[in-house]
This record gives C-alpha cells, structure tokens and sequence, in this order.
C-alpha cells in the first residue's frame, strides 16, 4: 500500500510539475505574442528581406563560427519560404526552446531545493527559471531569422548541465558534444552552462568542498575545450572582420570592463540608471542574510561563484574577438540579463522556506522585465514601420523626378546632417533595436539600389566628394524647399540627406 501511495504522489507532483512548462508557454506567448506575427526585423533581417535573400547570411555565419546558423539559411535558401512566415515560425520554435529550457532549471531546482516543497518555493523557483530563459535581451534575438538557432543553443546548453549532474562517461561525453553544438549555434548561448553548473553542482555538493571542485573543474575543461574548438575554427576560416581583425588583448579588457558597467548601469540603456541594479542588489542581500542565518557559509560562496563564473564567462569569449567596443557590448548581453534569474535561483535552492515579501519582489521583477519586453516590441515594430515609410517616400520621390524630367537616376551620394540623429524622438530609445535603418552608413547603398529597381551607384558623400564639392551642394538645399532640403537634384545625380 505505502508502495503504491508513493508512487501515486510522485506521478501527481510530475503532472503538476508539467503544468508548469505549459505557463511558461502561455507566459512565452502573451509577453513576445507581437513577435509571434513575424513582422520585426533588424538590421540585418533588413538587408535579407529587402535587398539580398536568405543566401546572403550563409557566408558569414559561416565566418563568424556559427555553423548551425550558417546551415539553417541554407535550407531556408533552398526552400525560400516567405520571410514573415520564417519569422514566425522561428520565433515560435525559440520561445517552445526557451519554455523548456526554463522548465529543465526549473525540475532541477525541485530536485535539490527544499523550499519547494512549499507553495510559495515553488512559485518563487518557476519565477526564477522564468527570468533566466526569458531575461531582457532575449528580445534582441528575435530580430534575427535564426533566432531559433539561438534559442536552441541555450537549450543545448542546459542539456548538457543535466547530462553533466548525472555523471558518468557516456553522459559526460553527451554533454560534450551538446557544449560544441552550443558553442557552433551561437557562442553566447553557451554561456549559460558555466554558472549553472556551478550553481547546481554546489546544490548538490556544498557540503562536499573537495568533490564540488573535482566536478567543476572537470565540467569547465570540458567546456573550456569547446569554445576552444570555435576559436579555433574561427582563427583557421574566418575571415569577418569581427575575428580576422586587429587583435589586442588589453583593449579587449578594457572594452569588456566598460560594457560591464553600462550593463550594470542601466543594461545598455534599456533600463533607467539603477534601477535593475537595486534588484540585483536586493535579492544578493536576501541571499546573503538567509545563507548566513541558516549558517550556510559554503552556500554561500557556491552562489557567489555562480555569479563571479556568470561575467568570467562572458568576459573570456570576448578575448579573441578583434578589438572594437562595437564587437563586444551586444554579445555581452544575452547571458548577462539572466543575472536576476540566476540569483532568484540560487535563493530558491538554498533557503529552507521563501518568505511572502521574498516572493513579491521576485513577481515585481518579473511584472518589470515582462512589461519592458512589450515595450521593446512595441517600439521596434514602430521603428520598422517608419523606416519602411522613410525609404518608400525617398523612392518614391526620386521616382516621380524620373518621371517628370524623362531622364533616369544613376548616381545617389547620400550624407547625415549635423548632428547625426540614430533615434526617432516620438519613441523610446533601445539602442541599435531602434535605431534609424538609414542612418547606418552601409544600409543606403544597397536599400536604394534594390528599391529603385534599375542600376543606381549609391556612395557615401564624405567618402566620395571634396568639401568644396559639399558645400556647393549643402548650399543649394535652400533652393529645394519642395523636398525639405532632404534631397537635392541635379540632372542625373541626387544628393540624399538624411536628418
């Protein structure tokens, strides 16, 4: 009877259990639904819809070290489905990806946490798994076509954790190789694996000093080797600039050190000064009162470690990245904004029961990142919209010039009035997700060439023409009052300036 009872128990808390992975589906869908309709884009899903086609991006995926995003845009290219139904078909793939990648951390948690056996635990350590997967600049990703590709490497990532926890050659060996494909998804993704297994390895081990070193060490050599396979990669084919270029180890730190502060600021501008800081803040002190209370001092450190392993992971994959700050801020991001997850998480394992206050400020942490990824949707969307508005009504002028005159365009010099402006004022600013498509110097060129529908050189003013030659032109903008200044004509030439 008390055999048949326990597994009556244990088959119910596995169907609650699996209750969950469906609110995080529900919870996936309703915050990135505006994405579900595979309209978004960025910049480079700009070039491949309006100029280049799928097989643009296979190159230099491919060149970037990124092989399953490089094959993906393969098979798109030979299919050559429609771009809004690859978005959205991606996207959908990613957040079913994410979902359950949460709910893995999730089971992980009940496994080693006793505060969940409480209802609160338990919400508080779905809360945590939630804003580990679905931190805030998963919403960059799914700008990109291969966004499933990215989303699939941090599920990869944290199968590897589980095979790890299990031990034994042949999961280790699995592991391994779920850490190169990882790794070859998108390099980022894989920074996910190095605080969790020190997190869950501590959860386990925190007792046992000597065997919680022996396990991570073996797991970060482990995986010290598969990022060392892409670099590798990466130094014998690449030929991006991101990686072919000028390589300095101490601009690289420097560059690094600084988008850690920006990050920790005001996570590159997406957040006000602070403000997820005092979060992180929090919870660290939440942390460090309940591990020092219930006298917890080796929990403690393995948490910290979590943490400290969290940024030396990230700072490591920038080290053979050629030296500009452009290259490193963006790849920082995606495993950095799980921070406030990791940190829920590493409470949710070591404190015996989560008080209610605990548990409102992890839901207020959440309402905050949710509500900050519709806003990140909303304004991106708006941003695409005007965008598109923008080059259709410098076409379509240009056009009607054409026509008017009977004569054809074949030389545009576009340029930038002073000062640049990257973001439109009626919208909220997140850095490169909204920034003017036109006011990237290399998006013009082939924008106007591909939507003019006849052969057009397009060059850069700055590049191509004498500063007398500019002021001439700038000069004459007055007189072409009809267009706002905005472009200047000149029998078969325009000058396009972009305020």
């Amino acid at each position: 009877m008390e055999k048949h009872a326990r597994k009556r128990m244990l088959r119910y808390l596995h169907d609650r259990d699996a209750l969950v992975f469906v609110v995080f589906l529900l919870y996936s869908a309703l915050v990135f639904g505006s994405f579900l309709r595979g309209e978004q884009r960025v910049h480079d899903s700009f070039l491949v819809e309006h100029y280049a086609g799928y097989e643009r991006m296979i190159s230099g995926l491919f060149s970037q070290g990124r092989l399953l995003s490089s094959w993906f845009y393969q098979v798109l290219h030979f299919f050559n489905p429609p771009y809004t139904l690859t978005m959205r078909l991606s996207v959908a793939a990613s957040l079913v990806f994410l979902s359950l990648s949460a709910y893995i951390v999730f089971r992980l948690v009940r496994q080693y946490a006793v505060s969940t056996e409480e209802k609160s635990g338990y919400v508080f350590a779905a809360l945590g798994a939630l804003m580990l997967c679905f931190n805030l600049f998963i919403a960059e990703s799914m700008l990109f076509f291969e966004n499933a590709i990215m989303s699939l490497g941090i599920l990869l990532a944290i199968v590897a954790l589980v095979l790890f926890l299990r031990g034994g050659r042949k999961h280790y060996l699995l592991g391994f190789l779920a850490l190169i494909l990882s790794v070859f998804s998108y390099q980022p993704s894989s920074v996910f694996f190095p605080p969790l297994a020190v997190l869950f390895f501590g959860a386990r081990y925190h007792t046992d000093l000597r065997q919680f070193f022996r396990r991570i060490c073996l797991a970060a050599f482990l995986y010290a080797i598969a990022v060392f396979s892409n670099v590798m990669f990466l130094f014998l084919r690449s030929i991006d600039v991101r990686f072919a270029g000028d390589l300095r180890l101490s601009d690289n730190i420097r560059y690094t050190a600084d988008a850690l502060g920006q990050f920790f600021l005001n996570q590159f501008g997406f957040f006000r000064d602070y403000v997820f800081l005092l979060f992180l803040i929090l919870f660290f002190g939440i942390l460090i009162l309940i591990c020092l209370r219930q006298q917890m001092v080796r929990a403690l450190f393995v948490s910290i470690l979590s943490l400290v392993t969290l940024l030396a992971a990230t700072m490591a994959l920038h080290l053979p990245v050629a030296s500009d700050s452009w290259y490193i801020a963006p790849r920082s991001a995606v495993a950095l904004g799980s921070l406030g997850g990791l940190l829920l998480l590493a409470i949710a394992l070591f404190a015996r029961r989560i008080k209610r206050p605990i548990l409102i400020a992890a839901l207020l942490f959440t309402l905050l990142l949710s509500q900050k990824q519709i806003d990140i949707q909303q304004n991106t969307y708006a941003n695409n919209q005007m965008d598109l508005q923008e080059l259709a009504h410098i076409v379509d002028t240009i056009r009607a010039y054409e026509a008017y005159h009977g004569i054809r365009v074949t030389r545009i010099y576009f340029g930038y009035d002073v000062p640049q402006v990257w973001q439109r004022e009626s919208l909220r600013h997140y850095q490169d997700l909204t920034i003017r498509m036109l006011q990237i110097p290399w998006m013009p060129e082939p924008l106007l060439q591909i939507n003019l529908g006849h052969d057009v050189t397009v060059l850069y003013i700055r590049d191509h023409l004498s500063p007398e030659k500019i002021e001439q032109v700038t000069a004459d903008r007055q007189s072409h009052w009809f267009t706002g200044g905005g472009l200047v004509f000149d029998g078969e030439t325009v000058y396009l300036f972009l305020s």
